[in-house]
């Protein structure tokens, strides 16, 4: 189907792509497994103490092994392994705790809880970072407590939530603080509905390619405004698929890929790039050989 696809949007691609000969096995592309930080505690109320947490989500499609990651802040010495035999079901959520016991007295019925972590999180704010098992960085969270970050979520009982998960959590002004006291760990956030507020593209843009021309290497960059299934194509002049360089599930973001050609005769070539079966657009670069 996607063959078909490409040969009918060939004529309607508006940039050429000539590129040197590629086999694709010089490509270089971060293709990650989804989970991301979604919602975050680094100071409690008074009288509802929980012990610092965060929340893990997993809005793909599979459930997620993740025997072996690790989560750490901004000090390489502050690691936390996850253990064995711990998943996230697709949709569903896994909450970090640096003191369960307290954590537990509060939300008693929560089952998808792990712990200790034995560093606290930055009332002032910090990098939180996520690793797969391969020491991957999956996911990484600069936080602040201070504007664009919500400033009501320190010592108040709210938490730091996450407006929707398909959108950029590394932008302060995509959270929101908890409408509920003591925030919503493994559940929706409370502040999802406030998405209304913003006006997005609704599909995704691919950059500019770099250097261009280029000889050993081209560097594409491309921005998501939705979440699904993300391929990004090289094609031949008559339609033909080359290379696949990116085909994963992926949320709303900006990501950069890069390419080194080796073993195909030159010509003239296209970049494609698609969003859930449904193309997008195109990029051109120029391979001018040592």
């Amino acid at each position: 189907m996607i063959d078909i696809w490409i040969r009918r949007i060939l004529p309607a691609l508006p940039l050429l792509i000539l590129i040197a000969p590629v086999d694709g096995r010089g490509q270089n592309s971060t293709q990650v497994d989804t989970i991301i930080i979604n919602e975050i505690n680094f100071r409690s109320a008074n009288e509802f103490e929980t012990g610092d947490w965060l929340e893990l989500h997993n809005p793909g499609p599979k459930s997620l092994e993740l025997a072996g990651w690790r989560f750490a802040d901004d000090n390489d010495d502050n690691v936390f392994r996850i253990p064995v035999n711990v998943a996230v079901p697709p949709g569903g959520f896994l909450i970090l705790c640096n003191d369960i016991e307290s954590f537990r007295i509060q939300f008693p019925n929560l089952k998808n809880v792990i712990g200790d972590f034995d560093f606290g999180l930055s009332r002032d704010g910090e990098l939180l970072r996520l690793f797969d098992a391969n020491d991957r960085l999956v996911d990484a969270v600069l936080y602040r407590s201070e504007q664009p970050w919500p400033d009501d979520a320190s010592g108040t009982g709210r938490t730091l939530e996450l407006i929707n998960p398909a959108w950029d959590n590394r932008r302060g002004d995509f959270w929101r603080a908890s409408r509920i006291f003591g925030g919503t760990p493994g559940a929706v956030n409370s502040a999802l509905d406030d998405t209304t507020r913003y006006s997005l593209p609704e599909e995704g843009a691919l950059g500019l390619t770099l250097p261009n021309p280029f000889a050993v290497e081209a560097r594409i960059r491309y921005e998501l405004a939705g979440t699904g299934r993300v391929q990004l194509f090289v094609l031949n002049e008559a339609g033909e698929l080359v290379i696949t360089l990116v085909d994963t599930w992926q949320r709303m973001g900006i990501y950069h890929h890069s390419w080194s050609p080796s073993g195909v005769s030159s010509g003239v070539y296209f970049f494609a790039l698609f969003l859930n079966g449904k193309p997008l657009a195109s990029r051109e670069a120029l391979y001018i050989p040592h």
